[in-house]
């Protein structure tokens, strides 16, 4: 039997193939939007001069606020670490990944309370909530901005991303949890620059103690490192243990 188009599926049909042929622009798309802001990255890097190694991919909005504290800044940076993957001179992911160690917990926290004009009381049982969550677990944020939007998956059984923390002498511990932060809000965005509308934002936790009791990631291993790795690339940034 043969099939019966509607007028208006026909019409809407005849009316793409025209505008395909006369180069007219198409319908946006998600997939589109992620191509052009991972291409705003690579321009603004272009404009920096920027080199693959020290791209800073923190594109905030247009009335995003901005945090003049210095002493902030200056532990923002000694927390947070850039890394980028090519395939030759393709870009193919930005990250930027803010370790919350307990001397950057307390930075925030101090931060915070200038930003929002909190009360010495206030700042206080902030600054004991932020302290219990770090000695429950060592948490990273993580911004990623990739091209193509499927890539940039942290939490779904579809990512391509192996998220752990290696070990000297010991398994390496996995994730556990990893949330996904649906968009930064402005506060967000002024104490993490790198958290931005242009990428996509993650909470990613491991437990300070693996299944046999032992410290994450433990006295052999020198340095605290995240290990990031798929197809794409493997990224493995580093903390001191001082730092932890």
């Amino acid at each position: 039997m043969a099939t019966v188009s509607s007028p208006s599926s026909t019409a809407t049909t005849s009316w793409r193939k025209r505008a395909e042929r006369l180069g007219a622009p198409q319908a946006p798309t998600r997939e589109g939007a992620a191509k052009r802001a991972f291409a705003l990255v690579m321009l603004l890097a272009a404009a920096l001069g920027c080199s693959t190694g020290g791209l800073r991919p923190g594109l905030r909005g247009e009335n995003a606020p901005r945090l003049r504290d210095a002493s902030y800044r200056k532990a923002l940076d000694r927390a947070t670490r850039f890394e980028s993957c090519y395939d030759g001179l393709d870009a193919r992911a930005y990250f930027a990944i803010t370790f919350e160690s307990d001397a950057f917990r307390k930075a925030r926290v101090i931060a915070t309370a200038r930003m929002l004009g909190m009360s010495r009381g206030d700042e206080e049982a902030l600054l004991a909530d932020e302290l219990e969550a770090g000695a429950e677990s060592l948490e990273f944020l993580v911004s990623l901005y990739t091209p193509t939007l499927a890539w940039n998956d942290m939490t779904s059984d579809r990512s391509i991303w192996a998220i752990e923390i290696p070990r000297v002498g010991e398994p390496p511990t996995p994730p556990s949890s990893i949330e996904r932060i649906p968009r930064p809000d402005a506060n967000m965005q002024a104490l993490y620059p790198h958290a931005s509308p242009f990428g996509a934002t993650y909470r990613v936790r491991f437990p300070r103690v693996d299944a046999m009791g032992r410290p994450v990631p433990g006295p052999a291993t020198p340095r605290l490192v995240l290990q990031i790795a798929s197809a794409l690339c493997t990224i493995d940034p580093s903390w001191e243990s001082l730092e932890r």
